[in-house]
């Protein structure tokens, strides 16, 4: 339970934290830096209320069991596992999706003669390149975010080559082929939802992008 709290309250701050953004006057409808923020913003709303009915209610088997009765403590647990697990699935696509499209539009808007069919590792590649970031825990957050969301449809089974160890956070990473990851716990996806709004935070900031009074999405 305590564990459960910590990470919600976590979440929470990181929404809290963006408010200097999504409740900006200045931003513009139609601009990507606004609406991507705002993505961000309703997929913490949903993960964080989804998260208070998992600590309030599910946790608690009499409570779940007027919901779905379980036979038993193993069935009940065995049932939030499978839950967690979905919502976690759900962040991870979520935050997978507007990001890539967030990267795509800003590559193709400062070069509007980039081929649009290419990879996201290309495209993210395009992008480090154009602000002049380093390829530091934030180019790190995506590549792992990026290999779990392509295990998806194969049960959390990495089926490429191997990834050699990825060094995040004082924590290795790494993805073996043919073999199931253990790399989507919360603590993880945390920190990589704050390195994702850190990025953003650095692509809205630069000269680069603060030179364009609109960048439409």
């Amino acid at each position: 339970m305590i564990e459960n709290q910590q990470i919600l309250n976590s979440f929470e701050h990181l929404r809290f934290y963006i408010k200097k953004w999504t409740e900006n006057p200045n931003y513009k409808d139609g601009d990507i830096r606004n609406m991507f923020i705002n993505q961000i913003d309703r997929i913490l709303i949903y993960h964080n209320l989804n998260f208070h009915y998992f600590i309030r209610i599910l946790q608690n088997k009499n409570d779940f069991d007027k919901i779905l009765e379980t036979e038993t403590i193993e069935d009940h647990y065995s049932i939030l596992e499978t839950y967690q697990t979905q919502a976690k699935n759900a962040l991870i696509f979520q935050l997978s999706s507007i990001l890539e499209r967030f990267l795509r539009v800003i590559l193709r808007y400062f070069k509007p003669d980039t081929n649009s069919n290419k990879q996201f590792y290309a495209v993210r590649e395009e992008v480090f390149d154009l602000f002049h970031f380093d390829k530091n825990d934030e180019w790190k957050a995506i590549s792992i975010l990026s290999n779990i969301r392509n295990t998806f449809h194969n049960n959390g089974i990495h089926t490429s080559d191997d990834i050699s160890s990825i060094t995040y956070r004082e924590r290795n990473y790494s993805f073996v082929k043919n073999e199931l990851h253990s790399n989507a716990d919360y603590y993880t996806l945390f920190m990589i939802t704050q390195d994702i709004i850190r990025l953003y935070g650095n692509i809205c900031n630069s000269s680069l992008s603060q030179e364009n009074d609109l960048i439409l999405g």
